[in-house]
């Protein structure tokens, strides 16, 4: 329930947040494996990749935790150590299953590993000892699969106390997410619902009785990581959850949170953003205190600046190490005083060391020097945040 009426806020959200140029994106990573990815055994490395990324690329908050009753699904390992391997006792069996199921990868890093292989990948025949007719194993199927191989590589890797095994997919992005993060506190939010006097038939979907202690382990290590205004944590029985008025009061509650570190995550990048022209125009000052000679050029950008009448741009190129950034900076320090300058010089910050920042932040700086209310109003309510960014760019240009 609660993962469709994180859909609602979110879309509120960026409703709310497209007016001040934000966009807000919701990345769900149950919903975001295919079926073909999870017969791959690739569901881990591809919620990890999504998760990292959303780390590098957004700032804050990046990510955010439900927990209820049950811990969840515990996959077994996609990649085995070569050294983790040779720690393994195994039954003769156990050593078939895993030698079938894993290939090993003399190049993975540092001493290679044994790497889970596709369900779609590995054939197996079973043989009628009646008939001596062999029916071709469907390994794609969910309770063959279960019974012919998860549970008894699950089973070995448990009784070896393997490190790789027991770590539900939620506690692992958790960790990756929230636990192993400096400063988590201030920006991942957790809600912890609890339900009480569940009915015996309802049971099985919404507890996991054997494995209790691991998910108290988790949710106690949650509270514990997180400051107490980014945490929500709530009992409420049964018959309060499946209430009308249960959905209303979550999405009121996440709101609140969400919009706390969301205002401040805004406030933060506006800080940086603020300082972002500064720093390259500083930079420009450095780079051009020893710049001699290019009285051609700069010649060709004075008439080209003092032109009123044209309407386009400017484009100087060069050879790699001709002098190009060096021009630029001179030509900075030259108009600073009677323009208004907007430069940036790549590479020489964090934001402009990627298109997608380094974009956003020269928007930034045309908005705030260049406001057309008129054109904010007719397009901001019709256009995707990125078309209309894109749309008003070229408009102040």
């Amino acid at each position: 329930m609660e993962r469709d009426l994180l859909k609602e806020v979110f879309q509120d959200l960026n409703a709310e947040y497209a007016l001040q140029e934000w966009q807000i994106d919701f990345v769900d990573l149950r919903w975001s494996i295919s079926v073909e990815a999870g017969l791959e055994n690739k569901t881990m490395q591809i919620c990890k990749d999504e998760l990292r990324h959303c780390q590098q690329m957004s700032p804050k908050p990046n990510f955010l935790i439900l927990s209820g009753d049950r811990y969840g699904w515990i996959p077994l390992p996609e990649i085995v150590p070569v050294d983790v391997y040779e720690t393994l006792e195994m039954t003769s069996h156990e050593q078939h299953v895993f030698n079938g199921w894993y290939a090993l990868d003399e190049n993975h890093l540092p001493d290679g590993a044994y790497v889970l292989r596709s369900r779609c990948e590995v054939k197996h025949y079973d043989l009628d000892l009646f008939t001596l007719e062999s029916t071709l194993v469907d390994y794609t199927d969910d309770k063959v699969w279960k019974s012919q191989v998860v549970d008894c590589l699950s089973e070995m890797f448990e009784r070896n106390g393997c490190k790789l095994y027991g770590i539900s997919a939620t506690e692992q992005e958790i960790q990756l997410g929230a636990l192993s993060i400096d400063g988590a506190q201030d920006h991942v939010v957790a809600y912890i619902r609890h339900l009480i006097d569940v009915p015996a038939e309802k049971e099985s979907v919404f507890l996991e009785c054997d494995k209790k202690s691991k998910l108290e382990s988790l949710q106690s290590r949650i509270k514990q990581k997180l400051s107490d205004r980014n945490l929500v944590s709530v009992d409420l029985s049964y018959d309060e959850y499946v209430s009308p008025g249960y959905a209303a009061r979550f999405k009121n509650e996440i709101t609140v949170h969400l919009r706390r570190v969301i205002k401040q995550a805004i406030d933060e990048v506006g800080d940086v953003t603020d300082d972002e022209n500064q720093h390259h125009i500083e930079y420009a000052l450095q780079e051009s205190v020893d710049f001699v000679g290019r009285e051609d050029e700069l010649k060709y950008i004075k008439e080209y600046i003092e032109d009123k009448e044209s309407r386009c741009g400017l484009w100087y190129q060069a050879d790699a190490g001709m002098g190009k950034s060096a021009l630029l900076a001179k030509v900075v320090e030259l108009y600073r005083e009677e323009y208004d300058v907007i430069c940036r010089f790549c590479g020489t910050t964090e934001l402009s060391s990627n298109a997608e920042s380094l974009f956003a932040s020269m928007y930034h700086d045309l908005a705030s020097k260049h406001v057309d209310r008129r054109y904010d109003d007719n397009r901001v309510s019709r256009t995707p945040f990125k078309k209309h960014r894109i749309d008003y760019f070229s408009y102040v240009l």
